[in-house]
């Protein structure tokens, strides 16, 4: 043992060294040493030929060793010499892993307990190394709430030549999960234990709740409960103590919180020192709570942060504001200490990561230049513009894009970098879909949104099938002879047969130009112009539709406005995207048809609980022709229903809501669309689930609209992004109301759609 050691060291240097005072130390050799090679050992030991030997270097060399963890026993002797001694190091070591097996994993995959307890063949092993093992194994299975758990770890000697050698066997008995039986609070006297309960991640065993236990889980319940303390005034408030009672033959737990509420204060006066570029009634609107409010930390902290971003917004990134506390009876006043510091100026502007995509796409969406002076929010702003790209995603749905900064040489201007991750781009698709309006139709298409790295988007589609045949190109080019301009075009020809006796054959061919603009004000707002000039035929139509059948060419001017403050341009949980479009047909632009229309189109984003978000998206559109007595024609209706580009309402079949006449959709000149969705993260940026809830119709016209006769549904969905592959969307919905002329309500439809990366 080492104690052992210790003591036979100690009284041979005494008997024989100390006393003789010959303690230079003149070879250092090992015995019993198989696998460990010899100048290891003496290098880890420390000790050095022409060294005095001492009781501090010999035992600090045995604790060297034993840091290695290969030996089970470590002793050193020595032999006196005429001029010194010579020391030898005994070690003997432990066995090494022959083979190694788990079982009993079930909850716990064995290829993340593997590397969790380090462990591999030719390893050392010994009773210090299973120790860790079973501590390590019982966390991982004690975080999960099997607090049951326990571990049988089990060594077989393996006879293979001199080097001694085990076999390992791991059994693992997990138990069940412990539940809560009860959560008790001691020491709560002005607050509830049930209002301290609704807080708490970790719930008692209910029908309505799981009640498992996890250690991680009541970990940061107490660290919440203290913070929920602090809201409500009670600076000092603490967990004084917590115990743990489990009661193992029915796997149950009772949880035992003492907590020291301490004194409520409120807010006492509020001053600023140190502020000479901000005058104090420039400070003051941060301060969110007045003199006799209850005191709230986080109200404190939320002041400082907006303090901060004021500074650095003004170029001072290094200024320092320091909330001084100061307890007054039962008020606390607040200081704000500032020290200003020189404004920093941008030095470099670093972009890092990107392989495909030019320097120059990135860096004009950055607002900052080298020598303007710091900016958080256009720094952060900047970061937001090139997520929105598009072109860049992390792994496992993490940010593709981290913006972080440092102090340049001189430790006064800043560099800025942003660090991106490129994603797969290009995408294409190869599918077929069935519906009752297209019957069989076969997909092919192909998109890339980063063309060559330049930032400008490419696609081209192709649909065949029984009913319909599609072909569509476009292009787009963001910044139009490197400036804010953005260009777009796109050509195609779509021929579609009828199911009904409406028509035979609609055929339309046509392409429309687009200009765009970025705008100053408001902020990440866009405007556009638009031309669009399109052929429409329809073959043999019935003579009951002929007021809206009409064949001719459109040719049509629009304006759109568009606002787009979202977080992400995929998986948006916070911001929004407002556009409003006016459109004009005929008249000085000529064409065959003569109209006007609006769209007016609304998505909000709000973050929620659990990292939850809320979905809103509002459509309103209306459409009317010159001559009031002149029916818009069929092609330019609204149809929605379904997954229709006019308006989502699933639980109905596509096109489908809105008008009807003799049994077939006639689309409608007013349109009210709206779908509220509460979008669940399964894995962020990556896999979501949704719940959603629509409403919708069209109508004839403007006199027989009403907001109250909608068409109702509501469903579930799920959304997965998957590298390699690309965005699967699938909706199942159910129609509450009867479709016009229908006799029944739409009852259950689905929604799938598919694209692959590459």
């Amino acid at each position: 043992t080492v104690a052992g050691a210790f003591l036979l060291l100690f009284l041979g240097l005494q008997s024989t060294i100390f006393a003789q005072n010959k303690t230079k130390i003149l070879e250092i050799s090992v015995e019993g040493n198989i696998q460990a090679k010899t100048p290891l050992v003496i290098n880890q030991s420390g000790l050095q030929l022409g060294s005095l030997l001492s009781m501090d270097n010999t035992s600090e060399a045995i604790k060297r060793l034993w840091s290695l963890d290969i030996f089970d026993d470590i002793r050193i002797t020595t032999e006196q010499q005429e001029d010194g001694i010579n020391i030898i190091i005994h070690v003997k070591e432990l066995p090494a892993i022959n083979t190694f097996k788990l079982e009993g994993f079930k909850e716990i995959k064995e290829q993340d307990i593997i590397p969790a307890i380090d462990i591999a063949k030719n390893r050392a092993i010994g009773n210090r190394k299973i120790a860790k093992m079973n501590k390590q194994i019982l966390d991982l299975y004690y975080e999960k709430g099997y607090r049951a758990a326990t571990v049988d770890i089990k060594l077989t000697p393996v006879a293979q030549d001199s080097i001694p050698r085990v076999d390992v066997l791991i059994s693992m008995h997990e138990g069940h999960k412990v539940k809560v039986k009860s959560i008790t609070f001691e020491g709560n006297k002005n607050i509830s234990s049930s209002k301290i309960k609704k807080i708490m991640d970790t719930k008692e065993d209910h029908w309505y709740s799981s009640g498992e236990y996890k250690q991680e889980a009541l970990e940061k319940d107490k660290e919440k409960i203290v913070s929920f303390y602090k809201s409500k005034g009670y600076r000092d408030a603490s967990i004084y103590s917590d115990s743990l009672t489990i009661n193992h033959k029915n796997d149950t737990a009772k949880i035992i919180l003492t907590i020291n509420e301490g004194q409520q204060y409120k807010f006492g006066k509020t001053t600023f020192q140190g502020n000479s570029i901000f005058k104090e009634s420039e400070l003051r609107p941060f301060i969110l709570y007045k003199e006799g409010d209850i005191y709230n930390e986080m109200l404190v902290g939320r002041a400082w942060q907006e303090i901060t971003v004021h500074y650095n917004d003004s170029g001072h990134l290094r200024a320092q504001i320091n909330p001084i506390q100061t307890v007054n009876n039962d008020s606390i006043d607040i200081e704000y200490d500032i020290a200003e510091d020189t404004i920093s100026k941008i030095a470099k502007v670093i972009i890092q990561g990107n392989t495909k995509t030019q320097d120059k796409i990135i860096r004009r969406e950055i607002q900052l230049l080298p020598g303007d002076s710091f900016n958080r929010t256009k720094f952060e702003e900047s970061a937001r513009n090139i997520n929105l790209l598009n072109f860049f995603g992390g792994e496992k749905g993490k940010e593709g894009v981290e913006p972080t900064y440092s102090l340049d040489e001189n430790g006064k201007d800043v560099n800025l970098i942003y660090k991106v991750s490129e994603k797969q781009t290009g995408v294409a698709s190869i599918g077929g879909g069935y519906s009752e309006r297209d019957k069989l139709v076969g997909t092919l298409s192909f998109s890339n949104g980063n063309l060559f790295g330049k930032g400008q988007s490419f696609n081209t589609s192709v649909d065949m099938g029984s009913t319909r045949k599609s072909y569509q190109i476009g292009f787009s080019e963001p910044w139009l002879f490197d400036t804010q301009t953005s260009f777009s075009f796109t050509l195609y020809n779509i021929e579609q047969s009828d199911n009904s006796y409406v028509y035979d054959q609609e055929r339309r061919r046509g392409g429309y130009i687009r200009l765009g603009r970025k705008l100053s004000w408001p902020s990440d707002s866009r405007a556009y112009v638009s031309y669009r000039l399109e052929d429409i035929n329809y073959t043999n139509p019935s003579i009951t539709y002929l007021y809206y059948l009409q064949t001719g060419k459109t040719s049509a001017l629009s304006f759109m406005l568009l606002r787009d403050t979202r977080d992400d341009p995929t998986f948006a949980t916070d911001g929004s995207r407002t556009s409003a479009t006016i459109e004009v047909a005929g008249g000085p632009f000529g064409g065959d048809f003569s109209y006007y229309k609006y769209l007016l189109n609304d998505e909000f984003y709000t973050p929620l609980f659990w990292n939850l978000s809320f979905c809103n998206r509002s459509r309103i559109g209306f459409l009317k022709g010159y001559d009031q007595n002149t029916y818009v024609t069929y092609s330019e209706r609204f149809m929605p229903g379904g997954t229709s580009y006019d308006g989502f309402v699933r639980g109905y079949s596509n096109r489908d809501v809105g008008p009807i006449l003799d049994g077939a959709a006639i689309g409608g000149e007013t349109m009210l669309i709206n779908n509220f969705e509460l979008q669940i993260p399964i894995v962020n940026r990556m896999v979501y689930a949704l719940a959603f809830y629509d409403i919708g119709n069209a109508w004839r016209n403007l006199s027989e609209t009403n907001p109250f006769d909608v068409k109702r549904s509501a469903g579930v969905g799920a959304r997965v992004s998957i590298p390699g592959i690309g965005l699967i969307g699938f909706d199942v919905g159910y129609g509450f109301d009867k479709l016009e002329g229908v006799d029944h309500v739409s009852g259950w439809h689905t929604h799938f759609q598919f694209g692959n990366m590459f």
